[in-house]
């Protein structure tokens, strides 16, 4: 009885425990304590539940039972499934044998806490119940990436640079972004000046673009995520050469002649650099070159120190060379000096010609002045008389033309084609002659429009009309006269030849048009038709 007693204690102790761990179970499961896994070093998450609660501890050998103490740890374990492992499995209907009391009766010892009491040891998946989760502990972290968000674009801009031959002379590869569209107009900016191979290029300008700090800005539509080419046109930058001033030094050479008639003198003007005044210039290089006239300076020349305020003068005198003479030319204009018997004039007023001989210079012109041959000058020799005679015979003479005298000259006349001279002294003459064009004819032609578009004349009615009072050289004046059923086309009037000269007028047929009034009939088209063209007419 007694044995009974004590086993049915131990049955309640042990129900007791197990209905302790259950309870234990369900509050782990519903008030889980989290360790994280940089707590734990092993890189999972872990749960530690139950740490203070006490092992459940029963005294089979006391009349009375202690209250159970339950201490519970949860392992770190890579198990998906809880697993509970308690000691001592209970049963509905324990069995209890007399071997069993004997055995464990003399094993209790009254003063030690028996050890044989079950221990639960349950393992608890972390997971097993995401809910429970705090989101607080959990961090996560995005790493940046280059590819542009879902609500950004990119534009890769390529800057393609060309000489004006069409050579590549650079590039350069920029990143545009746009937020909102997949195609948009950006500016895209591009150096003014580049270099190139050691050459610098300039950009062209399109029109409305604008230099800004070494920066040209181009308003250009692009295309999203795709490779857009700007082209830019450069040219080669030449730099000027920088031509410094160059200081200019004035130089008058004055070319003097001084002979019985007066004082003649001519004047030119040189520009020399200091560089030239280095060494002295000579002047004489520019003297007078002309037969009969001599040079009779020995020095010219002329240094820096000569010029005051960048102006110098120096003086080349001339003299008449021996069987030479000094003669004015037919209307040069001298001015008196304080000496009745002095003139001055420019040297191009006089010819310098052998003694005993006369200059005689002849121009040819047309009727209207206009040069017919360049002019000569010949030379006419004294005779025993001290008289200058002589001919001179033109060749040549144009057809149709006769030579005149332009006005009347002392001792000059003119025959056919030949000058004769009779000069009683040697003073330079210049005349002129004159081609006059000679009386003639020409014909005047008339040609009408036929009816199939050719041309012909009409000699019956309209026959050739010959001009007598022409003059070689002019041109002619014809006048279409009116005639019936013709109009006058533009007439090609002709420069008058010596013979053949002909003038032709054509007449162009003229058309008319025929239009009928039905006085309210039936509409009738109208007709058109040349002049002398049949036609029937709606009857």
């Amino acid at each position: 009885m007694k044995t009974k007693k004590r086993l049915k204690k131990n049955v309640v102790r042990t129900l007791k425990a197990i209905l302790a761990t259950v309870l234990l179970l369900t509050c782990i499961q519903y008030f889980p304590t989290i360790t994280s896994a940089e707590d734990t070093g092993t890189g999972e998450e872990t749960t530690e539940v139950g740490a203070d609660i006490p092992t459940v501890a029963a005294d089979e050998n006391t009349a009375h039972a202690t209250e159970p103490t339950i201490e519970t740890t949860v392992e770190p374990t890579a198990a998906p499934e809880e697993t509970v492992a308690p000691a001592v499995e209970p049963t509905a209907e324990p069995t209890v044998t007399p071997a069993a009391e004997e055995t464990a009766e003399p094993a209790v010892d009254p003063t030690v806490e028996p050890t044989t009491e079950p221990t639960v040891e349950p393992t608890v998946e972390p997971t097993a119940e995401p809910t429970m989760v705090p989101e607080e502990t959990v961090e996560e972290t995005t790493e940046p990436t280059a590819t542009p968000a879902a609500d950004k674009y990119a534009y890769y801009v390529y800057n393609q640079y060309y000489d004006v031959a069409g050579n590549q002379v650079g590039s350069n590869v920029t990143v545009e972004e746009n937020y909102e569209n997949t195609a948009a107009t950006v500016d895209v900016t591009f150096d003014t000046i580049i270099t190139y191979e050691a050459k610098q290029y300039k950009a062209k300008l399109l029109e409305g673009e604008t230099e800004v700090e070494g920066k040209v800005t181009r308003n250009v539509a692009l295309t999203a995520n795709e490779e857009n080419y700007i082209f830019v046109e450069y040219e080669e930058v030449v730099e000027e050469e920088t031509v410094e001033p160059v200081e200019e030094y004035e130089l008058s050479i004055i070319h003097y002649l001084s002979i019985d008639l007066g004082e003649f003198v001519k004047v030119d003007t040189v520009y020399l650099t200091e560089k030239e005044l280095t060494y002295g210039y000579d002047a004489l290089n520019n003297a007078i070159s002309m037969t009969g006239l001599l040079v009779e300076s020995e020095d010219a020349t002329v240094y820096l120190d000569d010029f005051y305020d960048n102006y110098a003068e120096v003086v080349i005198e001339y003299s008449v060379a021996p069987g030479y003479k000094a003669v004015l030319k037919e209307g040069a204009q001298l001015v008196s000096t304080f000496s009745a018997a002095q003139y001055r004039g420019s040297l191009d007023d006089i010819s310098i010609v052998p003694e005993g001989q006369k200059a005689v210079k002849i121009n040819f012109v047309y009727d209207n002045g206009t040069l017919e041959r360049e002019p000569v000058t010949i030379t006419i020799n004294e005779d025993s008389n001290h008289e200058y005679n002589s001919s001179y015979t033109i060749e040549n003479v144009p057809d149709g033309y006769t030579p005149t005298l332009s006005e009347t000259t002392d001792g000059v006349s003119v025959s056919g084609n030949v000058i004769s001279f009779a000069f009683t002294n040697d003073d330079f003459v210049e005349l002129t002659i004159r081609f006059e064009g000679n009386n003639t004819t020409y014909t005047i032609k008339y040609y009408f429009e036929q009816l199939d578009g050719n041309y012909a004349q009409d000699l019956k009615n309209h026959p050739d009309v010959k001009v007598n009072d022409a003059k070689v050289g002019t041109e002619t004046e014809v006048v279409a006269p009116a005639v019936t059923g013709f109009s006058a086309e533009a007439i090609d009037q002709q420069v008058v030849a010596a013979t053949g000269t002909v003038v032709t007028v054509n007449y162009l047929r003229n058309t008319y048009k025929v239009t009928y009034n039905t006085n309210g009939g039936s509409y009738v088209a109208s007709q058109v038709g040349k002049y002398g063209e049949n036609k029937e007419l709606y009857k």
